[in-house]
């Protein structure tokens, strides 16, 4: 079954509290690097969603600089959540959410 398939947009605020304490230590403002590290996607796709307005990018000097706060929003998007072809880490961060929040829900 597809994630995008069962997530009810209710579960939006979970999610999105899932994923500032999964990422509670990283810094504020996030590099590409960064990005590609916390999502498992590469370069090519991070730079394309900030070129094509998805995540919110500030550019200094050379190199783009991605709020955590937009990194996060982003990820509770349809647009992200709705990617075909997730990447590794992308599937284990939904099985962490499910197993952690939404499987721990439905047992209170």
């Amino acid at each position: 079954m597809c994630y995008q398939t069962y997530f009810k947009e209710e579960n939006s605020i979970d999610l999105k509290a899932y994923y500032e304490k999964l990422f509670l230590a990283e810094p504020e403002l996030l590099t590409v690097k960064n990005v590609m590290r916390l999502t498992g996607y590469v370069k090519a796709s991070v730079q394309r969603w900030i070129n094509t307005f998805d995540l919110e990018a500030f550019k200094i000097k050379y190199a783009y600089v991605i709020p955590k706060e937009c990194l996060i929003d982003f990820m509770v998007s349809k647009r992200f959540r709705g990617i075909i072809r997730k990447s590794e880490v992308h599937q284990q961060m939904i099985a962490n959410f499910r197993k952690e929040v939404l499987y721990h829900d439905r047992l209170y």
